[in-house]
């Protein structure tokens, strides 16, 4: 794959990252992060996990991982035990836990 990337990303890449960036800027305004989260920086992050767990998905059980009901859960309750709740102040963290909670129960 690396050798296939030349120039710039991919639009529907850059729309994902800025879409992403936009949230997570709108989170520091309101305190929802810690202040010293960069928003480009995470959002480049959460995009390309989430390229780099299709892409790994894609080569090793042809996907069977992502379609199953454990998948994508195993993988949103990795980010929700670790990654994000790092990124929220401590006095907020209950209220993102529940929102991560609450996704994992009704993925619709």
């Amino acid at each position: 794959m690396e050798l296939t990337c030349t120039g710039d990303l991919p639009l529907a890449c850059r729309v994902w990252i800025d879409a992403c960036e936009d949230l997570f800027r709108r989170a520091v305004e309101d305190g929802d992060t810690v202040p010293t989260v960069a928003p480009q920086v995470v959002a480049y992050l959460v995009v390309s996990s989430l390229a780099g767990i299709q892409m790994v998905s894609s080569v090793l059980p042809g996907r069977s991982d992502l379609i199953s009901t454990g998948g994508w859960t195993r993988c949103g309750r990795c980010s929700s035990a670790g990654a994000l709740p790092g990124l929220v102040p401590p006095d907020r963290r209950r209220k993102v836990t529940g929102l991560l909670d609450a996704a994992h129960r009704d993925p619709a």
